[in-house]
């Protein structure tokens, strides 16, 4: 999963240099496994040569369990999103953009649930710009380029 984490970092990467890059960015993507989920906080900087570092938030920044098991119960979302939200704001970074991007828990959740519970994660805070499941035929590639490629 932290392959994952890496290649989709870069990806998020490449979408901030293409928006008009400056010397430091943050950004946040929370990894929604199957069995809990986890808020990770980078720092991007670019001084001649691309520099990507993880900042550690410390406790709180894994819960449990996975968000799949609010397929029935959406409306409870926001109690399991925001003590991760939390622990990024206490960090002093209340401004940074946060992805939520699941993976093997949620693709056993059926399409109807899926959009209930990102629909659910999108209404818990604007800072979060995406959710969403990543097949596992994408996984395999994320893996494959943060393998060869990645930080």
């Amino acid at each position: 999963m932290a392959k994952l984490i890496r290649t989709l970092m870069l990806i998020c990467l490449f979408t901030i240099a293409l928006d008009g890059f400056c010397d430091t960015k943050y950004i946040s993507i929370i990894d929604a496994g199957s069995s809990g989920s986890r808020i990770h906080l980078y720092k991007i900087s670019y001084d001649k040569q691309l520099t990507v570092s993880e900042i550690d938030l410390g406790k709180g920044s894994k819960i449990h369990p996975g968000i799949a098991t609010f397929a029935t119960t959406p409306e409870k979302i926001h109690d399991h999103i925001n003590p991760l939200l939390s622990t990024l704001d206490d960090s002093g970074h209340s401004n940074v953009p946060v992805y939520l991007y699941a993976t093997a828990g949620m693709r056993t959740v059926s399409p109807f649930y899926q959009d209930s519970i990102y629909k659910a994660v999108r209404a818990v805070s604007a800072k979060i710009k995406d959710a969403k499941t990543i097949p596992g035929e994408k996984e395999g590639e994320f893996d494959w380029i943060a393998i060869n490629f990645g930080p």
